[in-house]
């Protein structure tokens, strides 16, 4: 990508939104927006030097500090996107870059424990927010599981591009290739093991590409015993799935 041109002019150039909701998993609604809500202040704390003293007109220093507080305040998380967006862009002078991780987790925790519907409707107008019609955006990507477009679970948000294992352009993005695992076991000083990580963690086929599974390769690298265990299986839930498979054996 270094020796791209054309990459490189974008190098460190924008000001960038990151959110992960990997950890935001509740029982009840009260306590996912409560983890919601210090997620959001968190990532306004690591950009608080937009709030230095006489930098801000009072009544946005008001909204900053409100975040940073993490007050209850649902309307003002809806918008917490575009307005971290629109003072980072007035202070850095370039459009904003936003990054959110996993944004459907928590609406899959929501849907197996009974509060879905306030779960989507609050990354509805989160998301769209953020992300349509925003002039402060650049670019933005949406990483998980459940699709956005074409689906109404995100009903305002429509102008966005899905790229899935589906996608021959993208089918190599979503795992490691067999030239890059037997790369990595050469890289480990341990050749000998790429038939056996072929046959623990070979394990798809995106658009005709064998794919390999990037969590259980790096996990199995990175122990210290290099024991083969399936490592994939403890890091998400089944729990939609489970839910739906159950209820279609009912109906």
């Amino acid at each position: 990508m270094w020796d791209s041109d054309d990459a490189r002019q974008h190098f460190q150039r924008y000001p960038v939104i990151f959110l992960s909701f990997k950890g935001v998993k509740a029982s009840n609604w009260a306590e996912m927006y409560a983890s919601i809500r210090e997620l959001i202040s968190n990532e306004f704390l690591r950009h608080d030097y937009l709030a230095e003293p006489g930098k801000l007109r009072p009544i946005v220093a008001k909204m900053f500090q409100s975040v940073l507080d993490r007050d209850d305040d649902l309307p003002l998380c809806f918008v917490a996107l575009r307005n971290l967006s629109s003072l980072l862009t007035a202070y850095h002078g370039e459009p904003t870059v936003i990054l959110i991780d996993e944004y459907d987790l928590p609406i899959q925790a929501a849907y197996a424990k009974g509060f879905y519907e306030e779960a989507v409707t609050f990354f509805r107008n989160f998301l769209t927010e953020g992300f349509k019609d925003n002039p402060n955006l650049f670019k933005g990507v949406m990483t998980g599981v459940l699709r956005v477009a074409k689906e109404s679970l995100f009903s305002g948000l429509n102008n966005v591009e899905v790229r899935s294992v589906l996608d021959n352009q993208y089918a190599t993005a979503f795992g490691f290739t067999e030239p890059e695992v037997e790369k990595l076991a050469q890289d480990m000083g341990a050749p000998e093991v790429a038939d056996e990580l072929r046959s623990w963690y070979n394990g798809y086929r995106f658009a005709g590409n064998v794919i390999y599974n990037p969590w259980s390769v790096l996990s199995y690298a990175k122990s210290r015993d290099r024991e083969f265990l399936p490592h994939w299986i403890n890091t998400g839930s089944n729990d939609v799935l489970r839910s739906l498979v159950f209820e279609k054996g009912r109906a």
